[in-house]
C-alpha cells in the first residue's frame, strides 16, 4: 500500500499530514474523532525558507535542484507515509514461488477486498497510482484502491499483478511485493502462517485475517465491516511507522539523509559562488548559466580542468606507447564481482594477444563518488539483474563466484579500502613483473565471492597472503605495515583518480593504448569489441579447423572406396535387401502403421455388417459373466483379403496362425475389473471381452462404434506403445491388434484373478470359490514383482503416475503384473484432452498435488499406499481424511497409521516411501533391496480383516467424486 498527499506547491516548508504514533492503534484517531494536528522540530526550521518574499537570485529553473532536495529530505522526515505498501497472496502451500504463482480469486478474498476499497481499472487512472502502469497495462489491468483520512491508498494485490507463465520467481509481482514494508496476508482455511516464507530484505511486518465460523473459538476481536477496515489500515499505518525503527531501515535513512545534506549544502554553496561570477564549479549546469553569465560557458577553472584532464591523457598515452607492444591497464576492485571477471579474462588472454597487461589496484568507492554513480545493488530492479548476471557470466568464463550471504553488508558497510591497500602495498614492494599481485587480487576475491569470508581485518589479509599467494611471513609484515603508511595511501589515491582522468564511473575499466590512441572499456561483456579495437582476431586460431575437416573427410571416402573395391562380398552382405512394398489400407482416415496388424488374417470378426459392429457388448455392467451373440448380416460378406505373396516388411509380435471360421467362438465373456456397484469413470470407447485364441484365455479390447477420429488414432498408438515397450515378465503381454479392419481389436492375455484390489477384497471373505489368501510373504513377493516392472518403465525414462491396487493384475499363480499404462502413453505422447483422475488424489505425492512435475519419487509415494492396500486387505488410504484437506495433512509431516495386521518391517517400508519430501524417500533400487531382505524374515500367517468391503462406503473414503476444493498457490 502506497500513500501520497498531494501538493500542487513544488515546495512547502508546512509538513504533511504525519502521523506521529509508531505500533500503537491507540495513538491514531479512528473514525470520526478529530486528530489535533503535530507540530515538530524540523531540520529545515534552520535554513530560509525559498518561498519567501526576499528577492531571488537565481533563476527558476536553476533553483529547481534544491527544490527537489528540500522536497527529498523532508520526505524523509518522519514517517515515510507516501510508500507503505501491503500485498494480498492467497492461503499459504509451501513455497514462495507457489504464492506467487497464485492467479485464483475465491468470493470470500473478494469479499475481503471490497471492504478494504474499490477495485478500479488501471488504464487511464487518474488517481495515486502506487507505482503500478496506467498507460500500457504492463502492471495488470485492475487493482485496489481507497482514501483514508484524507490519504490516496493503492493496495499492490499479488492475484492482480501480471503473471509470467515458465517464470518460478514471477519478478513481475516480486519487484512490488518484495519492496513493500507492510504485508497484509489473508488466510483462507486453518494452515498457520510463516512469515519466512517470503523472502524479502525489507518486509518487516505481517498482519493475518482469517475468516471465522460463529461457533469457532475465535480467540481475537471481531469487528463489522466499516470497523474491520478503520482497524485494519489504522494498524497498517502504524506498523509502518514502527518498521522504520529497525536497524536496517535506520541505517539508510541516516545515510540517505547526510549524503542529501551534504548535496544540499554542496548546491547552495556552488550556487552561491555562481552568484558573484565564479562559474568554476561543475555542479551547475552549462545549459542553465547565471544571470550574467555567457550560455554553455564552465569559466577559467573548468577549462583548465579539461585542459589538465585532456593533457594527462596525452602524456600518458605517449608513455605507454613508446614500446611497439599494445599496452593494456585494468582498473579493479576486489569488492566488484564484475572486476573478478574482467581480471580472469584478461589474464588468460594476455599472452594469446601478445599484450602487456598492466595490473591497476584503485578504490571503488572513490571512483563512484568521484563520477556522481550510484551503485546497481542499491536499485531493486538491477540488483535482481546483477544477481542474474552474475550466475551466466560465472558459468560462461568458469570463474567460481558465488554470491555472499549479505551482498549489502560486503559491499557497503565493511568495503574494500583496507584490503585495496595492501594490494596496492604489495604492487609496491613486488620489482619483478605483477604475479604476486596477480595472486593476492585472485584470492581476495574468492574469499570474498566465493568463501563469503572477511577481507578488513589484518588476520583476514594475513591468511590470503601467506596461505594462498606465497607470501614469506617477513613480506607479509613489511605488506601490511607499509598498506598503513601515507605513501601507500597517495598512491591508491592517485590510482583512483587516474581512473576519474580516463572517464571512469564504474569498475572493471579497461584502458587501452595503440598506435598513440586511447581507447577505454567499461564492464566485462566488451572484451570481442576490444580486441577489435586492438586490431586482434578473436577467431583466427580457428582457421585450422576448416583443413582439418576436409583432410577428414577425404580420408573417409578414401577408405570407402577401398572397401567397395576390395570387399565386394562384404558389402553384398551388408547392402539391403529390395522388397516389394507392402499394400497398406487406410481405415477411417488412419494409415496403420506397420509391425503391429499381427491379426489381420485372425479370423476375429465374423462377417462384418455395414454398421462394423462385429460384438454387441450389453448396457450396463453385471456382476456376473455375460455372452452376447454375434450379429449376423442379412447379405453375403465379401471374401476376407488374400495374403501377398512377398514377405512383409515388419516384424509381427506374434505370428498366430490363422484360426478356421468354425473354431471362433459364437459368444465372448464380458470381462469386469471390479464389481458392478463400483462405478468409476471409464473409457466409455473401449469394451472389454474374454475370449479363446490359441488354446488359452485372452482379453479383446474393443473399439466401439462411436469412437470418433482422434479415439481411433489414440487406441492404435497405444497398442504401437505397448509394442515397442518390448516383453517384460511382470507387465500384462500384448498378444495382437486387428488395425486395418473395423472394429479395431487389441489382443491381451488374460490375468485370472483380475485386479490386485478385487483380490484383496475377495480375502476379506470366507467362502469363496478359489480360496483367496494374502500372507506378508506374498505381499513382499509382489511388491518385488511391481518394483521389477517399475525399474523396467524408469530405465526407459518413463512414469506410471498411477499405481494403486486397482493398477496392478494378478494372475492365477499369484504373480502381480503392472498395468494402467494409459496415462504413461498419454503424458508420453502429449496427447490432447487428458485431465487428472480426481481419484487419484490420495494416492499422489504432495508434490503432484500442488501442481509440480512429477519425479520418479512420486512413483515411489504411490507405491508406499499400495503396500498399505494390501496390509489392509484393500482398505483406503486416508480415509479418514478428505481430499481438501490432504495437503494440509501432509505439510503436518503425519503418515500413514499402522494397521493391525502389518510388521514393524513393512509399516517402516510405508512410511520411508511416503516422506513429505522427495529427496528424503529411497530409490527404487533401494526398495528393491529393503524388499528381498525383508522377504526372507517375513511371515506366512495368513492375514485377516474385519468384514467384506462396503463398496459405497469405500468410493467415500478413497475420495471418488470429491473434487479438491483448495487453491494451489
Amino acid at each position: 500500500m502506497e500513500r501520497e498527499k498531494r501538493n500542487d506547491m513544488s515546495f512547502s516548508r508546512k509538513r504533511s499530514f504525519t502521523f506521529g504514533a509508531y505500533g500503537g492503534v491507540d495513538k491514531f484517531t479512528c473514525g470520526d474523532e478529530t486528530r489535533p494536528d503535530v507540530v515538530e522540530e524540523n531540520i529545515l526550521d534552520i535554513l530560509d525558507s525559498p518561498t519567501g518574499d526576499s528577492k531571488r537570485f537565481v533563476s527558476s529553473s536553476s533553483n529547481q535542484r534544491d527544490t527537489e532536495l528540500f522536497e527529498i529530505i523532508e520526505k524523509l522526515q518522519g514517517s515515510r507515509i507516501d510508500e507503505q505498501r501491503c500485498e494480498f497472496p492467497l492461503p499459504l502451500k509451501l513455497t514462495e514461488a507457489d504464492i506467487l504463482s497464485n492467479n485464483e480469486e475465491s468470493e470470500e478474498f473478494n469479499e475481503f477486498l471490497s471492504i478494504l476499497g474499490d477495485t478500479v481499472q488501471l488504464q487511464g487512472f487518474k488517481g495515486f497510482r502506487g507505482g503500478l502502469d496506467v498507460c500500457h497495462g504492463q502492471t495488470g489491468n485492475e487493482a485496489v484502491f481507497t482514501s483514508f483520512h484524507g490519504r490516496e491508498i493503492m493496495f499492490h494485490v499479488a492475484t492482480k499483478l501480471p503473471f509470467t507463465e515458465g517464470d518460478p520467481q514471477q519478478l513481475q509481482r516480486k519487484r512490488h511485493i518484495g519492496n513493500d514494508i507492510v504485508a497484509l496476508v489473508y488466510q483462507e482455511g486453518k494452515t498457520p502462517f510463516l512469515c519466512d516464507v517470503i523472502k524479502s530484505h525489507f518486509l518487516h511486518c505481517f498482519l493475518v485475517v482469517r475468516k471465522i465460523q460463529r461457533e469457532e473459538d475465535a480467540g481475537g476481536a471481531a469487528y463489522k465491516h466499516s470497523q474491520l477496515r478503520e482497524f485494519l489500515l489504522t494498524k497498517m499505518i502504524n506498523a509502518e511507522i514502527s518498521c522504520y525503527k529497525a536497524e536496517q531501515f535506520s541505517r539508510l535513512e541516516l545515510r540517505t539523509r547526510s549524503s542529501l545534506l551534504e548535496s544540499l549544502q554542496t548546491e547552495l554553496l556552488n550556487r552561491s559562488q555562481c552568484m558573484v561570477g565564479d562559474p568554476s564549479l561543475a555542479a551547475v549546469p552549462t545549459t542553465e548559466g547565471v544571470r550574467g553569465g555567457s550560455e554553455g560557458s564552465g569559466g577559467f577553472i573548468e577549462n583548465f580542468k579539461g585542459w589538465q584532464k585532456k593533457s594527462f591523457k596525452q602524456r600518458r598515452t605517449a608513455d605507454l606507447t613508446m614500446t611497439s607492444r599494445k599496452v593494456v591497464e585494468l582498473f579493479y576492485d576486489v569488492v566488484s564481482p564484475y572486476s573478478w571477471l574482467g581480471f580472469e579474462v584478461m589474464c588468460r588472454y594476455r599472452k594469446v594477444w601478445d599484450i602487456e597487461l598492466k595490473l591497476r589496484p584503485a578504490f571503488l568507492g572513490g571512483v563512484m563518488q568521484g563520477a556522481g554513480n550510484k551503485p546497481p545493488g542499491l536499485v531493486p530492479n538491477k540488483f535482481l539483474y546483477m544477481i542474474s548476471d552474475l550466475n551466466n557470466l560465472s558459468k560462461y568464463f568458469d570463474v567460481p563466484l558465488q554470491p555472499p550471504s549479505d551482498p549489502f553488508e560486503v559491499m557497503f558497510k565493511k568495503g574494500s579500502l583496507n584490503a585495496m591497500r595492501f594490494v596496492t602495498a604489495v604492487k609496491e614492494k613486488e620489482k619483478d613483473g605483477d604475479k604476486q599481485v596477480e595472486q593476492v587480487s585472485r584470492e581476495l576475491w574468492r574469499r570474498i565471492w566465493n568463501e563469503d569470508k572477511d577481507i578488513t581485518e589484518p588476520a583476514s589479509l594475513t591468511e590470503v597472503a601467506a596461505k594462498k599467494a606465497g607470501l614469506s611471513d617477513s613480506e607479509i609484515e613489511e605488506a601490511l605495515k607499509l598498506s598503513n603508511s601515507k605513501e601507500i595511501k597517495d598512491k591508491l589515491k592517485n590510482a583512483t583518480q587516474d581512473a576519474l582522468n580516463y572517464g571512469a564511473f564504474g569498475f572493471p575499466m579497461v584502458v587501452c593504448h595503440v598506435h598513440g590512441k586511447t581507447e577505454m572499456f567499461f564492464g566485462s561483456d566488451r572484451f570481442e569489441l576490444m580486441a577489435h579495437c586492438i586490431e586482434i582476431r578473436v577467431y583466427e586460431q580457428e582457421v585450422i579447423v576448416v583443413p582439418v575437416l576436409l583432410l577428414a573427410s577425404f580420408v573417409v571416402t578414401l577408405v570407402f572406396i577401398l572397401l567397395l573395391r576390395f570387399c565386394p562380398e562384404r558389402v553384398d552382405r551388408i547392402r539391403p535387401q529390395s522388397f516389394k512394398p507392402s499394400s497398406r489400407r487406410v481405415l477411417h482416415g488412419i494409415d496403420a502403421p506397420p509391425g503391429i496388424n499381427v491379426l489381420e488374417h485372425e479370423s476375429i470378426a465374423l462377417d462384418v455388417p455395414s454398421s462394423y459392429s462385429t460384438f454387441q457388448p450389453p448396457n450396463a455392467y453385471l456382476t456376473k459373466t455375460l455372452s452376447t451373440t454375434v450379429t449376423q448380416p442379412s447379405f453375403t460378406p465379401s471374401p476376407p483379403p488374400q495374403p501377398e505373396a512377398h514377405k512383409p516388411s515388419f516384424t509381427p509380435i506374434v505370428q498366430p496362425r490363422e484360426l478356421p471360421r468354425q473354431r471362433l467362438p459364437e459368444s465372448f465373456n464380458l470381462v469386469s475389473p471390479l464389481p458392478a456397484a463400483f462405478t468409476l469413470r471409464s473409457d466409455s470407447s473401449v469394451s472389454l471381452y474374454r475370449a479363446r485364441m490359441e488354446n488359452r484365455n485372452v482379453v479383446l479390447r474393443v473399439l466401439n462404434d462411436s469412437a470418433d477420429a482422434t479415439e481411433r488414432h489414440s487406441f492404435l498408438g497405444f497398442a504401437s506403445f505397448l509394442a515397442q515397450l518390448g516383453p517384460h515378465p511382470f507387465l500384462p503381454e500384448l498378444l495382437g491388434v486387428v488395425s486395418l479392419r473395423a472394429p479395431l481389436v487389441t489382443v491381451v492375455e488374460e490375468l485370472e484373478n483380475r485386479d490386485l484390489l478385487s483380490y484383496l477384497w475377495r480375502c476379506r471373505q470366507d467362502n469363496v470359490d478359489p480360496p483367496c489368501e494374502m500372507t506378508e510373504r506374498r505381499i513382499f513377493t509382489m511388491a518385488k514383482q511391481v518394483t521389477s516392472a517399475l525399474e523396467f518403465l524408469h530405465s526407459k525414462d518413463l512414469l506410471h503416475g498411477n499405481i494403486r491396487a486397482r493398477s496392478v493384475l494378478v494372475s492365477g499363480q499369484f504373480t502381480a503384473k503392472l498395468w494402467g499404462l494409459h496415462g504413461v502413453y498419454a503424458r508420453k505422447n502429449k496427447v490432447a484432452g487428458q485431465r487428472d483422475d480426481p481419484s487419484m488424489k490420495k494416492w499422489q505425492a504432495p508434490e503432484l498435488l500442488v501442481k509440480r512435475p512429477a519425479s520418479q519419487s512420486s512413483d515411489i509415494w504411490s507405491f508406499g499406499v499400495l503396500l498399505y492396500e494390501m496390509a489392509t486387505l484393500g482398505d483406503a488410504p486416508f480415509a479418514e481424511i478428505s481430499v481438501n484437506e490432504l495437503l494440509q495433512f501432509h505439510q503436518r509431516g503425519k503418515s500413514l497409521k499402522k494397521p493391525p495386521n502389518c510388521s514393524t518391517a513393512l509399516h517402516a517400508l510405508i512410511k520411508s516411501c511416503c516422506q513429505w519430501k522427495d529427496q528424503d524417500r529411497p530409490s527404487m533400487a533401494e526398495v528393491s533391496r529393503k524388499l528381498v531382505s525383508a522377504e526372507k524374515n517375513a511371515s506366512d500367517k495368513v492375514l485377516k480383516a474385519s468384514g467384506p468391503v462396503s463398496v459405497e462406503q469405500y468410493l467415500k473414503e478413497a475420495g471418488y467424486g470429491e473434487t479438491n476444493s483448495y487453491t494451489v498457490l
